[in-house]
């Protein structure tokens, strides 16, 4: 799907929101953040994660938004354009795979809450059930293949800082809800 504004331009919402706020010029330069493809870093700080949140909608533009966790390296980074991420049983809904089998734009924030780090990709996500993909992904369903339109570092200015206190079963495969 082409998009009608380049990636890091402003939709008219947001124009408007910061016209208001007084915030016009520090919008534009923070949107020059944003860009299409993983860049530098990008991989290694995904890679290295315990979890995300990730947004998908439904045909009518219902949004849900649902906690995905694992060892890091859960998420992996194929090319500068292209994610993996493993889905694992839970409660037998389906909300996000659901909606992304009619709707595939997909949201996806990594936040590091002990270095204080989050960053934001945005894209089109695509359920795959090859066993080449699920395999790599001990315990998966599912692999959802995320196209990156849009990655970019989110301020820091409001993470919490915390640390885990612990670690992810090693058996992913039991039912979680």
């Amino acid at each position: 799907m082409a998009f009608a504004r380049r990636h890091n331009k402003p939709h008219p919402g947001e124009i408007i929101v910061q016209t208001r706020a007084g915030t016009r010029l520090v919008g534009q330069r923070l949107i020059q953040h944003v860009r299409d493809v993983l860049g530098v870093g990008f991989k290694e700080f995904i890679e290295a994660q315990w979890m995300f949140f990730l947004a998908t909608s439904d045909d009518e533009g219902r949004m849900d938004c649902n906690y995905r966790g694992g060892i890091p390296g859960f998420v992996r980074v194929v090319d500068d354009k292209t994610l993996l991420f493993p889905d694992y049983n839970g409660n037998g809904s389906f909300m996000s795979l659901g909606n992304l089998t009619i709707n595939p734009h997909i949201g996806m924030l990594f936040i590091d809450f002990e270095q204080q780090r989050r960053l934001r990709v945005n894209g089109r996500g695509k359920i795959s059930d090859d066993p080449g993909l699920v395999t790599q992904f001990p315990g998966a369903e599912h692999v959802v293949k995320v196209t990156v339109d849009q990655v970019f570092p989110n301020c820091s200015r409001y993470i919490h800082r915390m640390v885990r206190v612990d670690e992810l079963p090693e058996d992913l495969t039991n039912d979680r809800v």
